[in-house]
């Protein structure tokens, strides 16, 4: 059995994450998947990475951890290709393994970085529309009230921006 965790660069509290790497590394637990979504950005103004020392990498290898990556993690392509790699590689020191994948926060949001951390497009804005034309492009796919004005009833507003077609 394969166990898959998941987490973003900017959860790995330091103490908690220092006690599980070495946990698994002890343990030998040769069928645990770390995988990080490693966007750079939290809540703050400032990249992860400019606060931190060294790369995801260097953090579990340093723990003994097999480490596999792709600065392109929004292609297919290089996420299958670091997966299948540390999925199917030699693993003869049964170590757990981690398995980072570099992305661009607010991808397709239209906000990027921390400014997409918990912030909504206003209803019916030219940006939540516009978060909603690539969608409907590629999918040939309409939106009750396409680009318009939010409606003022509550009933005609609960319906408002769902797909009526796909």
């Amino acid at each position: 059995m394969k166990v898959f965790a998941l987490e973003g660069e900017a959860g790995l509290t330091p103490g908690a994450v220092h006690e599980m790497m070495n946990s698994a590394w002890g343990l030998a637990l040769d069928n645990l998947y770390f995988v990080i979504d490693w966007n750079d950005f939290g809540i703050d103004d400032y990249p992860v990475s400019s606060v931190v020392a060294g790369s995801l990498a260097d953090l579990f290898v340093s723990h003994g951890w097999r480490v596999a990556g792709t600065e392109s993690g929004s292609e297919w392509g290089a996420v299958a290709q670091a997966f299948v790699s540390i999925l199917y590689g030699e693993n003869p020191g049964r170590a757990p393994s981690m398995i980072w994948l570099k992305k661009r926060k607010g991808r397709g949001y239209l906000k990027y970085d921390n400014a997409s951390h918990g912030a909504p497009h206003a209803m019916n804005s030219e940006l939540f529309w516009q978060t909603k034309r690539e969608f409907a492009d590629q999918y040939d796919a309409q939106f009750v009230n396409f680009g318009g004005r939010a409606p003022a009833e509550p009933a005609a507003l609960k319906g408002e921006g769902t797909p009526t077609t796909l």
